[in-house]
């Protein structure tokens, strides 16, 4: 009986240590997503693209509500049959504006989900080659990590790699 406690005891231990040096072997790192998604080059090149496209709409938008207002200003000079017969064309200019304000935005939006998507494509590929290269088994988000070691962090090789 005994002699039969003690090889289960040995087979136990051999398992728990197979497992052990198992898991040991899987190689472990976290990239910050967000830093990197900021850090890119192509995220800032991209912002400094919407940002003039956003002010090129500014521009026009301010046009159209000024002449609204103008039209409004014309409106509170004339006469109530005159007010009554020109009130259709304020309203079809307020109507062109709310319609170019949810073209514009539906625009910019649809461009920045493309970029984004594009973006996003570039660091996966850029972390699926680095972790194949460096025979990682696993790359988390930071975000997703409640504790962590500093020295498991990739996040400025795959910065300066991307930004190559």
């Amino acid at each position: 009986m005994r002699q039969g406690g003690s090889v289960f005891l040995a087979l136990a231990l051999s398992l728990l240590f197979t497992g052990t040096f198992a898991y040991a072997e899987e190689k472990l790192a976290y990239v910050d997503l967000s830093r990197v998604f900021e850090e890119y080059k192509k995220t800032k090149e991209y912002d400094k693209i919407l940002e003039k496209k956003q002010k090129e709409y500014e521009k026009q938008r301010e046009s159209k509500v000024n002449d609204v207002k103008q039209l409004q200003e014309k409106l509170s000079l004339l006469s109530d049959e005159e007010k009554k017969a020109r009130r259709s064309e304020l309203e079809e200019k307020i109507a062109q504006l709310q319609e170019f304000d949810r073209n514009v935005t539906q625009d910019l939006r649809k461009q920045r989900d493309e970029k984004v998507q594009d973006i996003f494509s570039d660091i996966k590929k850029t972390i699926d080659n680095y972790a194949k290269r460096q025979g990682l088994s696993f790359v988390f988000d930071k975000r997703a990590l409640i504790y962590y070691k500093e020295n498991l962090d990739i996040t400025d090789r795959i910065l300066s790699t991307l930004n190559e």
